[in-house]
C-alpha cells in the first residue's frame, strides 16, 4: 500500500485503483470530534478529485472501528451546532462517494461510528463486534440523521425506534441477523474477508456500477418523475461512454472486461 495522506487520525492508502481508509486513534478508540471531522473532510475531498478511485475500504487499527462521539467534548460543552452540521455534512459526503465502499468493522462501533459504516456499501465485521446505534439518547441529545432518517429505512420502524431510544448494545452476529451487516468472519479472518470483497468490487467497477450508485443515493430524497428523469439522463450518458463500449466488445469477444 502507498500512503496518499496521513493525518493525525486517519491514513489514506492506495494499491492500485483501491483506495484504503484506515483510522488510527486507537488511543481513544476513534472518538469523533471536531479535528476527526476536519481531517476526513480533507480525505473526502482528496477522494472525490482521484481518477484512478474505483473501490474503498473503511477500516480501523487497534482495539476497535469507531467508539462514537468524544462525549467529553460534550461534557465541557466544547461541542456547538457548527459540530454537528459539519458531522451531518462528512457522513452524507462518504455516502455521496460514486466508488463502492467497504466497511471492516471489529471491536466496537458506536454512534457516529456506526453510520460511518451503514454510509458504505457493503459492511463486514466480526461476530463479537459489540454494536450500538447511538448512546446519545442517555445524554440528552440527538442521535445523528443517520440514525433518525435512514436506519429506519434499512432495518424497519419498530426495531429502529428499540435501538435507538434505549441504546441497546447488540453484536456483529445481531446486526447481521437485522440486515445491518453482511459479511461475518472472526477477527483474524476480517481482513482476508474484506480483500477478497474488495476484488470481487474491482472487478464490477464499471461506469455503470458507479452512476448506479448515485441514482439510488439521488433517489431517496427524489419523486419517481425525478428518478427516471436522473436515470435516463445517466443511461444516456453510460451509452456513450467508453465502459459501454468495452462491455459490448467483451460480450462479443467472450472475454472479461477491462474497465477504464
Amino acid at each position: 500500500m502507498n500512503i496518499l495522506l496521513r493525518e493525525s487520525r486517519i491514513r489514506l492508502e492506495s494499491a492500485g485503483r483501491l483506495r484504503r481508509l484506515v483510522l488510527t486513534n486507537d488511543q481513544c478508540l476513534n472518538a469523533l470530534d471536531a479535528e476527526f471531522n476536519d481531517q476526513m473532510m480533507r480525505v473526502l475531498e482528496y477522494l472525490e478529485t482521484d481518477p484512478e478511485f474505483r473501490v474503498g475500504v473503511l477500516t480501523a487499527e487497534g482495539r476497535g472501528f469507531c467508539s462514537g462521539m468524544n462525549l467529553r467534548m460534550y461534557a465541557d460543552d466544547a461541542a456547538d451546532i457548527g459540530f454537528y452540521r459539519q458531522w451531518e455534512e462528512v457522513v452524507d459526503r462518504l455516502s455521496r462517494v460514486e466508488a463502492m465502499m467497504i466497511a471492516g468493522i471489529h471491536g466496537c462501533c458506536v454512534g457516529g461510528g456506526l453510520h460511518l459504516a451503514l454510509a458504505c456499501d457493503i459492511r463486514a465485521a466480526t461476530p463479537d463486534c459489540r454494536m450500538s446505534v447511538t448512546g446519545a439518547t442517555r445524554a440528552s441529545l440527538l442521535p445523528g440523521l443517520w440514525s433518525i432518517w435512514h436506519l429506519p429505512r434499512i432495518i424497519g420502524m419498530g426495531r429502529a425506534r428499540r435501538l435507538i431510544l434505549t441504546g441497546e448494545t447488540f453484536t456483529g452476529e445481531d446486526a447481521a441477523a437485522m440486515g445491518l451487516v453482511d459479511h461475518l468472519a472472526p477477527e483474524e479472518e476480517l481482513p482476508a474477508l474484506v480483500d477478497g470483497i474488495s476484488a470481487e468490487c474491482l472487478g464490477n467497477a464499471s461506469l455503470g456500477v458507479r452512476l448506479t450508485k448515485r441514482a439510488m443515493v439521488e433517489a431517496a430524497a427524489q419523486s419517481r418523475g425525478e428518478a427516471l428523469s436522473a436515470y435516463l439522463d445517466m443511461q444516456a450518458r453510460i451509452l456513450k461512454s467508453a465502459d459501454a463500449a468495452e462491455a459490448r466488445a467483451s460480450l462479443r469477444e467472450k472475454r472479461p472486461p477491462r474497465w477504464g
